[in-house]
């Protein structure tokens, strides 16, 4: 029984990082009906930025985030502007099959991209406290994942704060239900996307 009950709270601590992907997936298709297929390559790209922070700079995993997440975000905007941007304005048909066509062509670009620069090889990062573990009676909790799964909810608790009471999370969600209507009530529906 303890076998299965380790591996089901290893379950709970990688899906909490899993849950946060899906996150971002869902609200970009939730909102703008862009189907963004290369949105793992995106991570794997943050993912890299936060390896390389801490291997040449020696900055703490956890800290590297305080400047891999502003990155990965002002890449995510240049690439909806470049890429992305005509695709909202047509229609939800055509929104969905051009942003998938897009998508994997971006998919393919930053997955061979990450291949040149970086090879194939596995990386990981090594940590003082990499390999230390919380024991609870017969579970095991890895403090490292603990910590991943304290930041994933964070994450989405914070984007649950925005999109239920900030004015801007208020009008994001209108727009993603009917944006003619949230148009007609004065939301700037440009802004939203």
């Amino acid at each position: 029984m303890s076998v299965l009950a380790q591996q089901l709270l290893l379950g709970l601590l990688i899906g909490g990082l899993y849950g946060l992907a899906a996150a971002g997936l869902s609200l970009v298709f939730g909102v703008l009906k862009v189907l963004n297929v290369a949105h793992g390559e995106l991570i794997m790209l943050g993912g890299y930025g936060a390896f390389w922070l801490v291997a040449l700079l020696g900055i703490d995993p956890f800290a590297s985030l305080l400047l891999v997440l502003p990155l990965s975000l002002g890449l995510g905007l240049i690439l909806y502007w470049a890429l992305f941007g005509f695709v909202v304005r047509a229609d939800e048909e055509t929104r969905v099959k051009n942003s998938l066509l897009i998508g994997f062509g971006l998919a393919l670009a930053l997955h061979a991209l990450a291949v040149r620069l970086w090879t194939a090889d596995e990386r990981s990062i090594v940590t003082p406290y990499g390999g230390a573990v919380w024991s609870v009676g017969d579970l095991s909790i890895p403090v490292v994942r603990l910590l991943s799964l304290a930041v994933a909810f964070a994450l989405i608790g914070g984007l649950h704060l925005l999109l239920a009471h900030w004015r801007w999370g208020k009008a994001i969600r209108a727009t993603a239900d009917d944006w003619q209507a949230a148009l007609l009530t004065g939301i700037d529906v440009r802004r939203a996307y």
